[in-house]
């Protein structure tokens, strides 16, 4: 009878599938190539790639035609004496990730349970401690003789009684969710969609627009959790983008490999630089970004670019991430069989981040056109599906013409963003992808991620007192909805909105404040109007109103400047009269802001109904290119009538 194959995840048994193609060996100290082919002859590797492939930290990985996992030092000694050599058992998933056993395993023992009961039980069993959880009490890293016998461990302590939760280190092969005035800025369709690569106008996330109210805050943080970010990249190297970095891989710090251009592509994406004229602009360009290095990548024999990371890497990545100040993480990987430590960082992070408000953990739902991938499955994150610029579910019939793949779908599918042709940053010179600094053909949800993640941090920007169930609940409920009506298993709640996220942070109901300097009775109409009009990344608060002197009205704004997170103004304006205003007993007014003449500076749109004794009439004006004073300073434009309009004593307008 077959040995059951299975480790714990929060109480209940996961079964483990053993890899039929996929043998794994495990080095004790580097080794030539010809030893490496003497091992493939041993194991029955494949002729077309002898030599298997080096994943790193001396794990080798062969394609075979015949799957083993015993221990194959004895065989392989008589070939030489220089090494040893341990076989490692290889499990694969539904969609095709790899999972290795090492000799570490993770274990988190009950709160009841004293370090000396601790070192007498590890010593029982022949564990040793690698290295203490700094974040969880009482939870290690264990390593026990013999490789590849972390699993019957990790389920012997599970079963002791003793431990919360007990799982192997595994090491997981992962494949990244991708398939392969700022000058790029035309190409970005997901930001604002007029239509190039044959797609339809106004299918995008509505970036422009949201960026009038607020292109984010220097104080907020995007942790890309990947396979690191250049951080020399002109489009990211820019005053106060950066903040220290983490290595979780304990290897070269978030700086990549020459081959590791995910994360920079990802950084990107979320918020490179604006307004340089150069190359791309992100999400949220003036927000900042925390390169987090989770794994190390390499190139299988077929060619594929892969992923090698563990539970512990991966886990430590998530609470490090949280830890060092993240407000937002963006995760564009994922695959594999769910993982207790892994959850358990997610939930530090998202319960615990942000001083108690929780980081919004963002994850790619994978891109196999199948089951939502761990751990996008997990309710505690939101898990973005693609859309392409059609405003069609990302699917292998989709019109973006990429039949070779399609968004994974499901019930945890909360928000989809745009996931091909998409424009980013590349890792400098002829490292990442390419041969010159930018992409322009990332995708997969590893490319909807970070769009989400940027749009995540513009909610925060606007209003860093929302906790991460109130920004989640933003983010799905200011969707425009793709496809059918309502929430569907292909879109989620639908295409994430930047403009309706970022105007429902403002709408958030707290207590009201009186505005300084107010004048009048009997006031006739007044209106607001929010914008970043000192083009310093914050928003400013135009406030307008009519008094009633007794005679003709008059019309006054002042501006509050750079709303904070509660609504409060840093400084406001003097307040300045309308020009040329006429009229008694007005019936109504308003305000807008917006750049009418795409010079860069808000022009100053005011609207009144004048009350004549007979019918009513409509006018507007436009005082064009108001300054940090809050100053017109390119004139006003002639009153102009609205024509076609009726009704007398109109109640507003």
């Amino acid at each position: 009878m077959a040995t059951e194959l299975f480790y714990y995840y929060e109480g209940k048994k996961i079964p483990l599938s053993k890899s039929t193609t996929k043998r794994a060996v495990k080095f004790d100290n580097p080794v030539a190539e010809n030893t490496r082919i003497m091992v493939a002859n041993v194991l029955g590797g494949v002729a077309a790639h002898p030599t298997g492939v080096d994943v790193g930290n001396g794990i080798v990985l062969y394609d075979v035609d015949t799957p083993s996992d015993s221990r194959i030092s004895s065989d392989v000694a008589p070939l030489s004496t220089n090494f040893a050599a341990n076989e490692l058992p290889v499990f694969e998933t539904t969609n095709e990730d790899l999972m290795v056993v090492t000799e570490e395993f993770i274990a988190r023992f009950k709160s009841s349970v004293s370090i000396e009961e601790i070192k007498e039980f590890n010593e029982k069993n022949k564990v040793k401690i690698v290295r203490e959880n700094d974040y969880e009490p009482n939870a290690f890293i264990l390593a026990v003789e013999g490789a590849g016998k972390a699993l019957e461990m990790a389920n012997l302590y599970q079963e002791s009684g003793l431990v919360d939760y007990a799982q192997p280190n595994f090491t997981r092969i992962l494949h990244p969710n991708f398939i392969p005035n700022d000058t790029l800025f035309g190409q970005q369709w997901a930001l604002r969609n007029t239509g190039q690569r044959g797609g339809v106008a106004g299918e995008d996330i509505k970036a422009t627009l949201a960026w009038d109210i607020t292109r984010g805050n220097g104080t907020v943080t995007i942790a890309i959790l990947d396979e690191g970010v250049d951080y020399t990249h002109p489009d990211l190297n820019t005053p106060g983008k950066l903040v220290a970095g983490y290595d979780a891989t304990r290897s070269t710090l978030p700086n990549p490999q020459s081959i590791d251009g995910h994360g920079t592509a990802c950084a990107g994406i979320a918020a490179a630089a604006g307004n340089n004229a150069s190359g791309i602009t992100g999400v949220a360009p003036n927000c900042r970004i925390m390169g987090v290095r989770i794994a190390t990548g390499f190139t299988a024999a077929n060619g594929r670019h892969l992923w090698n990371t563990s539970d512990a890497i991966l886990a430590d990545g998530i609470r490090q991430a949280a830890a060092r100040g993240a407000d937002v993480l963006s995760n564009s990987w994922g695959g594999g069989s769910p993982s207790t430590a892994i959850t358990e960082a997610v939930r530090f992070a998202r319960n615990q981040g942000r001083a108690g408000r929780g980081c919004v953990v963002c994850f790619a739902a994978g891109n196999d056109n199948g089951p939502v991938s761990f751990p996008g499955t997990l309710p505690e994150v939101i898990t973005v599906a693609a859309c392409n610029e059609f405003g069609e579910a990302k699917t292998p019939n989709s019109r973006d013409g990429e039949n070779w793949w399609g968004s994974n779908f499901g019930a945890e599918v909360d928000v989809c963003a745009p996931g091909v042709h998409i424009d980013t940053t590349d890792i400098r010179g002829g490292g990442g992808y390419g041969t010159g600094d930018y992409i322009s053909s990332f995708n997969g949800t590893s490319a909807a991620t970070p769009h989400v993640a940027g749009v995540a941090a513009l909610v925060i920007s606007m209003n860093s007192s929302l906790s991460a169930p109130e920004v989640e609940l933003i983010l799905r409920q200011s969707t425009d909805d793709l496809g059918t009506n309502g929430f569907d298993n292909r879109t989620g709640f639908g295409r994430i909105n930047a403009l309706k996220a970022v105007q429902a942070a403002l709408l958030r109901w707290d207590n009201p404040r009186i505005i300084p300097g107010w004048f009048g009775s009997e006031n006739q109409g007044g209106d607001i109007a929010i914008a970043d009009i000192s083009l310093n990344g914050g928003p400013d608060l135009l406030v307008f109103h009519l008094d009633n002197p007794g005679g003709p009205n008059h019309g006054y704004y002042r501006i509050g400047w750079n709303l904070n997170a509660s609504g409060n103004a840093s400084s406001w304006s003097a307040i300045h009269a309308v020009p040329g205003w006429f009229g008694s007993e007005n019936q109504g007014a308003g305000v807008t802001l917006a750049d009418i003449d795409g010079n860069g500076r808000k022009d100053l749109i005011v609207y009144h109904i004048d009350n004549p004794g007979g019918e009513n009439h409509g006018y507007y004006r436009i005082g064009r290119n108001l300054n940090a004073q809050g100053v017109v300073t390119g004139g006003w434009s002639a009153i102009k009538a609205i024509p076609g309009w009726f009704g007398s004593e109109n109640q507003g307008g």
